[in-house]
């Protein structure tokens, strides 16, 4: 139960450092060649990566989450993806509706990269040593 704790108030940080990080950019206004496009591709990136590393510390030690903590990246999730589900419903837009879709599906992605990972190591300890 602990564990749930942890991964939905990290999965509620990652909701504050998307929405920080998406507002600094909108207020700072991006003036590149991107336009729009650099600030999501920075916001994607430290999603990404905020994710990857919730999730490999979260499934560290496991041989199978991906198979026995989905419950856990479910918990990770569930505040971005809600979030994400609901933005169509105020925005009336495509643009913003399916950048915070694909935006939740990387932080998936990202999630189950990160327990991949965390479950190489453990399979790796937890081998035995052969010389």
């Amino acid at each position: 139960m602990k564990r749930y704790l942890i991964a939905s108030l990290m999965g509620l940080g990652s909701f504050f450092l998307f929405w920080g990080i998406g507002e600094y950019l909108s207020f700072r206004g991006t003036t590149s060649a991107g336009g729009e496009a650099g600030g999501v591709l920075v916001v994607a990136g430290v999603l990404g990566a905020y994710a990857f590393a919730c999730q490999r510390y979260l499934s560290r030690g496991n041989a199978s989450p991906l198979r026995e903590q989905w419950l856990l990246i479910l918990s990770f999730n569930f505040v971005l993806t809600a979030f994400a589900l609901t933005v169509p419903f105020f925005v009336h837009k495509w643009i913003p509706s399916l950048t915070m879709l694909a935006l939740a599906a990387y932080s998936w992605a990202c999630c189950c990269a990160g327990a991949t990972l965390a479950a190489r190591a453990a399979r790796r300890d937890a081998a035995p040593e052969s010389h």
